[in-house]
């Protein structure tokens, strides 16, 4: 018990006889102390690793085929097989990953395709439209153009159509001579009278007189009477070669009045067609 109580006091003797000590002397708390601000300075100055780190749960024994094989023990090719069994894992997870990544992004080069195309056949879309449109005015505009020249032409026509029956026609008894065509203009003719016994004593006059013209006014007055000339003009149109049409039933304009008998063919032509209507 003496020796006991000596050793558990901390007191020993050595080869020299003298009795050392190694009890502490300083406090429980003291000692506390010190080896926490020991850990801190360690720890600050990364003596000692950080038993929080992330890095303290990673592995970092590695393996060689020979620890797979056995030839470093069980234990070792346990845990390499455990090993290369998780590498295996972890190379199976990251080809996964890797082709969940490369399906995303042929999923969305997909989308952006598929947006490309629809954005294209859009415009597409568009612009056919946009030219049918086009086509389409101006077809219609040209379908208006063609209406409007036909309305002026049909319009040109009978315009040209009310002039042509408003202008007077050549006279067809005179040709456009304006002459009787009995005395070739002149207003009389000869005439030969004839007696049965020609002789001094003959109380009848015989012989070649002069006759006025019947067909323009003139009168056959004989051969006793006194000559009255014809006008020498044709009868059909007065002497002007041309006749006049007969526009709204009005007679012929050569019976109309003795002023329109006075006036010029190219007055009666300004004067037919000033009755025309303008468009």
């Amino acid at each position: 018990m003496a020796t006991r109580s000596a050793s558990s006091s901390g007191l020993t003797s050595g080869s020299s006889g003298l009795w050392r000590t190694w009890e502490s002397r300083s406090s429980p708390s003291l000692v506390t102390a010190a080896s926490f601000g020991l850990r801190e300075f360690s720890l600050s100055r990364k003596k000692i690793g950080d038993p929080t780190s992330p890095d303290r749960f990673k592995k970092v024994t590695s393996f060689d085929k020979i620890d797979l094989i056995g030839g470093n023990g069980r234990w070792r090719q346990a845990r390499a097989k455990e090993d290369c069994e998780q590498r295996r894992l972890e190379e199976e997870e990251m080809q996964r990953q890797e082709r969940l990544r490369e399906a995303e992004k042929e999923r969305r080069r997909a989308e952006r395709r598929e947006m490309r195309r629809r954005a294209k056949e859009e415009e597409e879309r568009k612009r056919r439209e946009a030219e049918e449109k086009k086509l389409q005015e101006m077809r219609e505009r040209e379908r208006l153009r063609q209406e409007q020249q036909e309305r002026e032409r049909q319009h040109r026509l009978e315009l040209e159509a009310e002039r042509q029956r408003r202008m007077p026609q050549t006279c067809q008894t005179c040709k456009g001579s304006g002459q009787c065509q009995a005395c070739s203009g002149k207003g009389f003719q000869f005439s030969t009278f004839l007696v049965s016994t020609v002789s001094t004593e003959s109380m009848q006059e015989y012989g070649r007189a002069m006759q006025g013209c019947a067909g323009c006014g003139g009168c056959k007055q004989g051969i006793r009477g006194s000559l009255n000339k014809g006008l020498g003009k044709c009868s059909s149109c007065d002497g002007h070669g041309k006749i006049w049409p007969d526009i709204d039933g009005s007679p012929p304009t050569y019976w109309h009045s003795a002023s329109t008998k006075s006036m010029s063919p190219k007055a009666r032509t300004m004067q037919a067609w000033s009755s025309t209507p303008m468009p």
